[in-house]
């Protein structure tokens, strides 16, 4: 629907997609809740409003700031 009001929002041909828009995502992409990443593309995190885990900027920013912290615990070897 807001590929007709703003054309280009929507790319069939697209594999994987991610505009700025003023729209709040009407899903939420499940995550692992071990990992963070989404439910089944290990590797792939899909973070803030576009998401469905926060409703504005500062929600986004402290969204990616714990998915990033996951990200990095996961990677960094603890000693």
């Amino acid at each position: 629907d807001f590929d007709a009001w703003l054309p280009g929002y929507y790319l069939g041909g697209a594999a994987l997609t991610g505009p700025e828009t003023r729209t709040t995502s009407p899903i939420r992409v499940q995550r692992d809740s071990d990992t963070m990443s989404v439910e089944g593309i290990s590797g792939l995190y899909a973070v803030g409003e576009g998401s469905g885990y926060s409703g504005g900027i500062v929600s986004s920013a402290r969204d990616g700031l714990i998915v990033s912290e996951r990200i990095i615990s996961e990677r960094v070897p603890h000693s």
